[in-house]
C-alpha cells in the first residue's frame, strides 16, 4: 500500500476517534512509521481536501525514521522486491523529495506540533545514520552517533525501542529548532529520550 493512502487512513483515525472530539494525540512512531506521521501533517497543513480539516498533534517522536532513504547497502529495492513502500523510501524517490521539499517539520492546526527526530547509530544497518536525524528538517534532533565500546549501547534498527535504562552516559549529538549547527554531550537512552520528547510540553 503507498505510503500516502496510509497516511490518509492515519489522519482519518485520529480525526474521527480524537480530533473531532477536541482531544490532542502523541505520536511515536518507528521507522517507515514517522514517514506516515510526516506525510499525514504535511497534507493537513497544506489543507489536502481528502483529508481531515484538521488533526491535534501535540508531539511527534520518530525513531529511526529513513528521511534521507533506507540505505541497505545496496541502494536498491532488493530487500522487499518491487513494493511500492520499498520504492518510496529509496534515496531520491518522488515521495522523499516531496517530503524533503515541503513536509518536514509540519504543524498540525490550532497550537502546532513539537516534532522530535532520533536516530542515527552507526549499528543501524537500515538508515544511513545521518539520514534518520540531520535530514529530518528544521525539528528537534538526538543522535546516538558513537559505536561501541564509546557508548554503552549501540543501536540496531529495532533496539531503539527496548532500552530501558535510566542512565545518563550516551554520548549524542542533538539540534533544537533554529540552531546553525549540531551540539555534542551525554544524554539518555533511547527510551528515556522518547519520553522526555512527549513530555516536554505542548506549544
Amino acid at each position: 500500500t503507498d505510503i500516502r493512502h496510509i497516511s490518509y487512513q492515519l489522519a482519518w483515525y485520529i480525526y474521527d476517534t480524537y480530533s473531532s472530539k477536541g482531544k490532542t494525540v502523541e505520536i511515536v512512531s518507528h521507522s517507515m512509521g514517522g514517514l506516515i506521521t510526516e506525510w499525514m501533517l504535511y497534507q493537513v497543513q497544506a489543507k489536502n481536501p481528502v483529508f481531515p480539516p484538521y488533526v491535534y498533534v501535540q508531539d511527534s517522536v520518530t525513531i529511526s525514521t529513513p528521511y534521507a532513504g533506507v540505505n541497505d547497502g545496496y541502494n536498491n529495492a532488493s530487500w522487499c522486491f518491487s513494493g511500492i513502500q520499498c520504492q518510496q523510501m529509496l534515496p531520491g524517490s518522488s515521495f522523499l523529495a516531496e517530503l524533503q521539499a515541503k513536509g518536514l517539520n509540519a504543524q498540525a492546526t490550532t497550537a502546532g506540533t513539537d516534532n522530535t527526530a532520533i536516530g542515527g547509530s552507526p549499528c543501524d544497518s537500515v538508515n544511513n545514520p545521518a539520514g534518520t536525524t540531520v535530514a529530518s528538517g528544521n525539528t528537534q534532533k538526538i543522535s546516538y552517533y558513537a559505536n561501541t565500546p564509546a557508548a554503552p549501547t549501540c543501536y540496531d534498527h529495532v533496539s531503539y525501542l527496548n532500552d530501558k535504562s535510566a542512565a545518563i552516559d550516551m554520548p549524542i549529538r542533538f539540534r533544537n529548532p533554529g540552531d546553525s549547527s549540531d551540539q555534542t554531550g551525554i544524554g539518555p537512552h533511547s527510551l528515556t529520550a522518547m519520553a522526555q520528547a512527549v513530555m516536554s510540553g505542548a506549544k
